[in-house]
C-alpha cells in the first residue's frame, strides 16, 4: 500500500492506495472524517502512515479489513496480536527463517507501537460506530483513581471510566533530553544569524514548538509588552501549524526580543512578507523558514558544542527550567499550551533530583553534612 499526497481546498491531505493502485476506501473515510474534526496536517499524516502499515500486514495475511472477526480459527484479538508482533518483527511474515541468538532485536520501541495500534483501534471503532462492523472488545475498563480522595468519593454515582487497550506494551522508561541552560548559551554562540538566535529563543524562553516559531507572522509580536501569541492558522505555505490550535501568549526576556529586533532590523528589512522568519540567501530568499532549515542548523550546532541536540530539546528546557524555579504544574501547562496535565507530568522525574539538590543547598548552607562518603567516621 501507498500513502498519496492530494491536494484539496484546504492544502495538501494525504489518502490511501492499495498494491493495485485503489483507493481504500475505509481507511479513506476515517481520514476524511479526521480531516472534519480539524485534526492537525501532521497528524492526519501520521494516521494515514498507521494505517497503511496495518493495510500492509492484511495484504501479507490475505484479510479483508471488515472480516477479522471470521478468520478460520483466528478472532479479532489473534489478528491483532499477531499485528502488533509483526511490529515488533517485521521478518515474522516475510517468509524469511531467521534464527536469532541473544536478545531478539525490535524494530519499533513500544510507545510507537501503542501509538498504532491505538490508531488501528481507534479506526475499528469509527466503522462499529458507523454501523460498518461489529465492534470489537478489546479494552479493560477501570475507575480513574482519584490524586486526593475526599470522604464523599465513593459516594459519588458518576466516576471517570478510563479504558485501556488489551495490545498496549509498557513503554520503555525514557531518558528525557532538554536544553539547560549552560548548553543554551553554547547553541547562542553557535548561530550566526540574528535570525537563528531568535528562533532559538523564542523556542527555549517560550517554550514553543518548532512548526509554532516558524507560523510566527509579524502581526503576532507585542515587543512592548514582552509578548508573542501564537495563532491557529491554515494553509501555512511552509507547511506548519498550531498543534491542536492551541492558542495562546507567552512573555519573553529582553535578550530574545533583542534579538528578534536586530533580525528585523539588519536581515529581514530587504524582504516583504506577513511571516517573521524567512530564508536569507540563496533562490528561496524571502520565503517562509521551513523546518529543514533549522534541523540542519541543529545538526550544524550539534558538531559544534558536542553534544547532540534537536530543537523540541529547547522545549523541554523550557518546561524543566520553570520546574526547577519552583512553577507549579498548572502554571507550566498554561505555557506549554498542554491538553492536560497528564502531558505537563512528564517532567515530574526531575523532581526527585530538583529537591536533593535543593536539600544539598539547604544542609550546606546550614553547615550540616550530607551524603554518604567513604571517611564518614559512622561507617566504621
Amino acid at each position: 500500500m501507498k500513502v498519496q499526497p492530494v491536494i484539496t481546498d484546504h492544502g495538501e491531505r494525504w489518502i490511501i492506495i492499495d498494491s493495485q493502485h485503489h483507493p481504500v476506501v475505509h481507511f479513506n473515510r476515517y481520514l476524511k472524517f479526521l480531516d472534519t474534526l480539524g485534526r492537525a496536517d501532521n497528524t492526519l499524516l501520521s494516521y494515514a502512515q498507521h494505517l497503511k502499515l496495518y493495510g500492509d500486514y492484511l495484504e501479507l495475511r490475505e484479510i479483508d479489513l471488515l472480516k477479522i472477526a471470521s478468520q478460520p480459527n483466528a478472532g479479532p484479538l489473534d489478528v491483532l496480536g499477531d499485528f502488533l508482533l509483526w511490529l515488533q518483527h517485521p521478518d515474522t511474515l516475510s517468509g524469511k527463517n531467521i534464527l536469532f541468538v541473544g536478545p531478539v532485536p525490535v524494530a519499533r520501541k513500544p510507545k510507537t507501537i501503542n501509538v498504532i495500534i491505538e490508531t488501528v483501534l481507534s479506526f475499528y471503532d469509527y466503522l462499529a460506530r458507523d454501523g460498518v462492523a461489529d465492534p470489537l472488545h478489546v479494552y479493560r475498563e477501570g475507575v480513574a483513581p482519584a490524586r486526593f480522595k475526599s470522604f464523599l468519593y465513593e459516594m459519588v454515582q458518576k466516576k471517570h471510566i478510563i479504558r485501556k487497550s488489551l495490545f498496549h506494551i509498557s513503554p520503555d522508561k525514557e531518558q528525557l533530553e532538554f536544553v539547560t541552560p549552560e548548553l543554551y548559551k553554547a547553541i547562542i554562540a553557535e548561530c550566526h544569524y540574528w535570525r537563528d538566535k531568535a528562533v532559538v529563543g523564542i523556542m527555549y524562553e517560550g517554550g514553543l514548538r518548532l512548526g509554532e516559531t516558524l507560523g510566527l507572522h509579524l502581526a503576532d509580536l507585542e515587543v512592548w509588552d514582552s509578548k508573542i501569541n501564537i495563532v491557529p492558522r491554515e494553509g501555512n505555505i511552509n507547511g506548519t501549524h498550531v498543534k491542536r490550535k492551541a492558542a495562546g501568549a507567552v512573555y519573553l526576556p529582553n535578550d530574545v526580543l533583542e534579538a528578534v529586533s536586530a533580525y528585523c532590523i539588519h536581515e529581514r528589512q530587504p524582504y516583504s512578507s506577513e511571516y517573521l522568519f524567512l530564508n536569507l540567501a540563496g533562490p528561496t530568499a524571502g520565503q517562509p523558514m521551513c523546518s529543514d532549515t533549522v534541523e540542519k542548523l541543529f545538526k550544524r550546532i550539534s558538531k559544534a558544542v558536542g553534544v547532540s541536540v534537536h530543537p523540541h530539546m529547547c522545549r523541554h528546557g523550557c518546561a524543566t527550567a520553570r520546574l526547577e524555579a519552583g512553577w507549579d504544574e498548572l502554571s507550566i501547562k498554561h505555557q506549554l499550551r498542554h491538553a492536560s496535565l497528564s502531558s505537563t507530568r512528564i517532567y515530574e522525574h526531575f523532581r526527585d533530583g530538583l529537591l536533593k539538590e535543593q536539600s544539598r543547598q539547604l544542609y550546606e548552607t546550614a553547615q550540616k553534612g550530607f551524603g554518604w562518603t567513604e571517611n564518614d567516621p559512622d561507617s566504621e
